[in-house]
């Protein structure tokens, strides 16, 4: 009897110690994958296009007589505009010189990744509504959610998994906010980060573990005890 409680007691220690290096490299290498994407999209921030197109935009809504309502009305209509649908006001943010430029960066990440990375981005001014755009977006005014007010506030945001309506893919959303000369804050840069990178990665680590039983699970952090993502 003491024989095989060893035996046993010996394997599940070494299948813990296994298990347990194993997701600590797959976590990790996520990590650095995710931080990269973050450190482009931060970089992306300031380019020059970029800045003088949201700067310009802040000069404009600071000067717009009735800019509440102007806001609200045209978040209203943009909203209630078919799926699919461009309005001339949509297609007018589709067709800036930068957002041509932000496409052009999508497609050449999706080349070089095999898959469309980045399935969407958009940049807001301070007031909080789209400047530049790759896609349509959900609605026009995006100041009204914690993604863009957190990372007003604290410079970042980094999202749970979720799905994400206007990418139509389960992802992470990136938020940074956009700086110009000396810190000053202009806007937000958003981007939807499509996690089939992560899902590969941990398909993979999966196989590295000897054991053939092993259930690896994808939880959401604010359910843990209820909500399983994915299971691998």
């Amino acid at each position: 009897f003491m024989t095989v409680f060893s035996s046993r007691h010996a394997l599940e220690s070494n299948f813990r110690d296994e298990a347990l290096f194993v997701v600590t490299d797959t976590l990790s290498d996520i990590d650095q994958d995710v931080s990269s994407w973050f450190e482009r999209l931060r970089i992306l921030g300031q380019e020059e296009g970029l800045q003088t197109a949201v700067a310009a935009s802040n000069d404009e809504f600071e000067r717009l007589p009735d800019r509440d309502i102007f806001i609200a009305g045209t978040d209203e209509a943009w909203r209630k505009a078919p799926a699919g649908m461009l309005t001339p006001f949509m297609q007018k943010i589709n067709d800036h010189p930068f957002s041509q430029h932000l496409r052009q960066k999508l497609n050449s990440y999706e080349e070089s990744q095999g898959f469309r990375v980045l399935g969407e981005i958009f940049v807001t001014n301070r007031f909080g509504v789209n400047v530049l755009q790759t896609h349509r977006t959900s609605d026009y005014r995006q100041n009204d959610e914690a993604w863009w007010q957190k990372a007003w506030k604290n410079g970042i945001a980094i999202s749970n998994v979720l799905y994400d309506e206007s990418a139509d893919m389960y992802a992470l959303e990136f938020a940074v906010r956009i700086e110009g000369e000396k810190g000053r804050p202009l806007g937000v840069l958003k981007a939807v980060y499509d996690i089939r990178n992560v899902v590969e990665k941990i398909k993979n680590s999966k196989k590295r573990i000897r054991y053939p039983a092993t259930k690896l699970f994808l939880l959401d952090a604010r359910f843990p005890d209820i909500r399983m993502l994915l299971l691998f």
